[in-house]
């Protein structure tokens, strides 16, 4: 199939998965969801919002220049890591520890 075509309904393979080996923009071209044929994942015109919890399984890795978590960080595996000097900088003023604190 070539050209233009205007798909509704369901789409569905009963043979196995559905393969697209090429971009897809989800939603439009000016404003969508774009995933590349290598599984890139981004927003077109901006950042990409999720608004319900999300689970990662595998490793994190964030790169930026401010990275903002608002509410609790939760290091369940006990071990905050630093590639040079880790800075904490409460604007507050204080920093809080509700058991002993020990810095070496």
């Amino acid at each position: 199939m070539t050209g233009t075509s205007d798909l509704q309904g369901q789409v569905s393979n009963s043979s196995g998965n559905l393969v697209l080996a090429d971009t897809v923009d989800i939603g439009s071209t000016l404003n969508g969801i774009r995933v590349t044929s290598t599984g890139d994942i981004s927003d077109i015109d901006g950042n990409i919002s999720i608004s319900d919890n999300t689970d990662i399984s595998g490793n994190l890795d964030v790169n930026g220049t401010t990275n903002d978590i608002a509410g609790t960080l939760n290091l369940s595996g006990n071990l905050l890591t630093s590639s040079g000097d880790l800075t904490i900088n409460p604007t507050g003023g204080d920093i809080i520890a509700s058991n002993s604190v020990v810095i070496n």
